[in-house]
């Protein structure tokens, strides 16, 4: 986890330019996309269909990753639920409730308002930025899946699979090298996390039609 918090912290101050920042969401039909990227962001994390997400969907998020990797150690698959639960939903998505016992599940508005705020205002507040960039390098390490650094295209497809099991795989391959294809920016076969940042990056800040990474990272948007 060091090792991708470090990454990060380069990856933040090479990140969006000023003039990027200023930008961010100057038009309606640019807000109209952002939103629906975070509405499909909110629906890949509510596992269950509820319309809320909560703890249990981070700790439904954190068993299909280990599902993902039978041969992963017991300390492992610990740390991954400790960062999924522990670390990334009482600390960053539960981080501001001020009230007693759990904190309530999030609904879809103020989830939208929450990541609006996360990228307008990153200039003035950073940490919240730090730590979802922080997240997207972990979930860069769960698709490493031959024991190399770096995501493969066989690692890219096990993941896609493993994520997916309802598609079929022909279609799933297909989409898979497709996508991998684009993410891999200097075409050497691998998927490092700058590349994986980048699209992320990529995803959540240019809002227009034609961005490339616009069904990429969290499948096609919804609607």
């Amino acid at each position: 986890m060091m090792k991708n918090l470090i990454a990060v912290l380069f990856f933040v101050v090479i990140g969006l330019s000023q003039q990027e920042s200023i930008s961010f969401l100057r038009s309606d039909s640019e807000r109209r996309i952002f939103n629906r990227k975070i509405r499909t962001v909110f629906r890949r994390l509510d596992t269950d269909g509820n319309g809320v997400i909560s703890r249990s969907d981070f700790e439904a998020v954190a068993e299909k990753i280990i599902r993902c990797h039978p041969d992963m150690s017991e300390e492992r698959k610990d740390q991954i639920r400790h960062e999924m639960t522990d670390l990334l939903w009482e600390q960053n998505f539960a981080g501001g409730y001020d009230g007693e016992g759990p904190r309530p599940p999030i609904t879809l508005a103020p989830f939208v308002d929450a990541m609006y705020e996360v990228f307008a205002n990153r200039r003035k507040d950073e940490r919240a930025y730090r730590l979802l960039f922080a997240m997207y390098a972990e979930v860069h390490t769960f698709m490493e899946f031959d024991g190399r650094e770096g995501v493969s295209l066989y690692d890219y497809e096990q993941w896609m699979k493993c994520q997916h099991p309802q598609i079929p795989q022909f279609r799933l391959i297909r989409a898979a090298r497709g996508a991998f294809q684009l993410l891999d920016r200097d075409q050497n076969g691998l998927l490092d996390e700058y590349d994986f940042l980048y699209a992320v990056q990529k995803f959540y800040t240019v809002n227009t039609p034609n961005n490339i990474y616009n069904n990429i990272v969290y499948g096609p948007l919804v609607e």
